[in-house]
């Protein structure tokens, strides 16, 4: 007998504090995206894979990864030596980081994989709580949900001068609509590329 996980989902978005949308799961390619993934239906990546074709979260500034759709068109999958399991509308990605599949999180403002201290089911109830909104305090002005509606599924934003250089403050700089699958290799392509001022731990406020 197996315990599916999704029952448990479900409950915690049932008790969100930010907005949540379950899109539909893809149902040709669920199974071969969880296969890939490597994940069962009693793990909460296994059960969001199956279920759903990705969640928008807080007004769509997050996208937890699913199996896809039209509104979150990525899908979680293996990325090198990790999985990416969420794009966020600012540059940044979650993935779950060998050896302990604890989540990390590729920093806009610092080009690194920053450990947030948490797995994968941890990490998504906290997604669902007010402490997102300070994770993201930085990059909030006032017209923050307005910009995000202005995004298409694929895209994101790239914002100039970028956040790990010196300038205004995120809200004020330049926000420009592009594609989350090209900034995404951007930013790993110029980790690559600048000096290391050491690593980078961020934990999650309760």
């Amino acid at each position: 007998m197996t315990n599916p996980a999704w029952p448990d989902v479900l409950q915690w978005i049932q008790a969100a504090r930010n907005t949540v949308e379950i899109l539909p799961a893809d149902r040709e390619r669920r199974d071969e995206i969880r296969r890939i993934v490597g994940v069962s239906l009693e793990s909460a990546l296994g059960a969001v894979i199956h279920e759903t074709g990705g969640l928008r979260v807080d007004q769509g500034w997050l996208r937890i990864l699913g199996s896809g759709s039209s509104a979150v068109p990525r899908v979680a999958r293996p990325d090198r030596k990790w999985i990416v399991v969420a794009d966020d509308v600012v540059g940044g990605t979650f993935a779950l980081h060998p050896p302990a599949g604890e989540v990390h999180y590729l920093a806009p403002d610092s080009l690194d994989w920053e450990p947030l201290g948490t797995k994968y089911s941890a990490w998504f109830r906290w997604c669902l709580t007010d402490s997102l909104a300070g994770f993201y305090r930085d990059y909030r002005g006032k017209d923050w949900k307005d910009r995000v509606r202005t995004l298409e599924p694929h895209q994101t934003f790239s914002i100039q001068p970028f956040p790990w250089a010196e300038g205004d403050p995120y809200p004020a700089r330049n926000w420009k609509p592009v594609s989350t699958s090209e900034l995404y290799e951007m930013m790993l392509d110029l980790q690559q590329q600048l000096p290391k001022d050491g690593d980078v731990e961020t934990r999650l406020e309760p």
